[in-house]
């Protein structure tokens, strides 16, 4: 994983969010994690290329940086 946009989105959730990297392969089982301390969300996926995937954000309980990884899997997310 390279970068996001947009960077930011509502906490409510609902931002469509690109993820760029590489090494992305089509599966049922594409997720994307959000993870701020202790709390951690993971949503589907929806494969483009093997540089791009797009989600959708998971509504969340505060404002925050969240740390954001992939995993092809949906077991084993990127670093």
């Amino acid at each position: 994983m390279t970068w996001l946009t947009p960077p930011k989105g509502h906490v409510k959730g609902g931002t469509r969010l690109t993820v760029y990297g590489s090494g992305f392969r089509p599966s049922p089982h594409l997720k994307v994690r959000f993870a701020v301390e202790n709390e951690i969300e993971e949503v589907y996926g929806t494969y483009v290329s093997q540089s791009e995937v797009h989600c959708t954000t998971p509504a969340r309980s505060t404002v925050h940086t969240a740390q954001v990884t992939v995993a092809n899997d949906g077991l084993s997310f990127s670093a």
